[in-house]
């Protein structure tokens, strides 16, 4: 009998907090339209300062909707957890893809080409000065530890893991256009 009680609190629990990623992950959809279609007309406004804007616009029709009561057992006073959970992921995300040499690096390596491409070639394709190239080192070897990059008598090339990064990060790229990733 007590067994029994655990299995059903346990299983309450799962349910619930599976509604709660379910929710967040609603809410992070959202949150990249509006963004995207905020970013097709102004790509001059920070992208931070955009998805900040857009999360506080998303929670207040999130509260409205529960100050009116609108059926939504979805939100079940739910609304600060979701927009947060969004507001971080893509934060994180797009923030990263816009800005972060460790993604431009990966982006680099996909250009060159499939033969794969030596620290020297980025150097002069890039026009990068002495100076980062020691952070473009160090942002391969990251790349490397997460199995995105591997480096082979001296040649960098893509993993599988890596393509589908570089492709995954074009396609975001695209569709919130984002001009640092593109002009990287």
């Amino acid at each position: 009998m007590i067994k029994k009680n655990y299995i059903y609190i346990l299983r309450n629990l799962l349910k619930n907090e599976i509604k709660k990623i379910m929710g967040a992950v609603g809410a992070t959809f959202i949150l990249l339209l509006i963004v995207g279609i905020w970013r097709i007309f102004d790509t001059e406004t920070f992208i931070f300062i955009q998805i900040l804007i857009c999360c506080f616009v998303i929670l207040i029709i999130g509260y409205c909707m529960s100050f009116f009561e609108f059926k939504n057992d979805w939100l079940q006073g739910n609304e600060l957890l979701y927009i947060a959970l969004a507001f971080i992921l893509i934060t994180s995300t797009l923030v990263n893809i816009d800005r972060s040499r460790s993604v431009f690096v990966l982006k680099w390596v996909s250009e060159i080409g499939q033969t794969g491409t030596t620290i020297k070639e980025i150097q002069k394709w890039k026009q990068l000065s002495v100076a980062d190239m020691d952070a473009i080192s160090q942002r391969i070897r990251e790349q490397e530890q997460m199995r995105l990059l591997l480096t082979i008598n001296g040649k960098v090339y893509l993993t599988n893991l890596g393509k589908i990064a570089v492709f995954l990060f074009r396609e975001l790229s695209d569709l919130e256009n984002l001009n640092g990733y593109k002009n990287a």
